[in-house]
């Protein structure tokens, strides 16, 4: 089993794993929440992990607009 088929493995059983949150979006009990991480690797779409995602996306469009990437 290759490596992108072995990630993708992890991935649909921690989406599997998760349940409706009080925002009625899918959160994940055991995800670190508020980090990036969490929001791609878990799913889990809390608050603080919303917002954790959108502070990368921010730093990267701010680094690709500087010419840093």
């Amino acid at each position: 089993m290759s490596s992108a088929a072995r990630q993708r493995e992890w991935r649909q059983r921690r989406y599997s794993e998760r349940v409706p949150g009080v925002n009625g979006k899918p959160f994940h009990p055991d995800a670190p929440h508020g980090r990036f991480t969490a929001y791609v690797n878990f799913g889990c779409r809390c608050q603080d992990c919303a917002d954790a995602n959108t502070r990368v996306q921010h730093r990267y469009r701010k680094m690709r607009k500087e010419g840093m990437l």
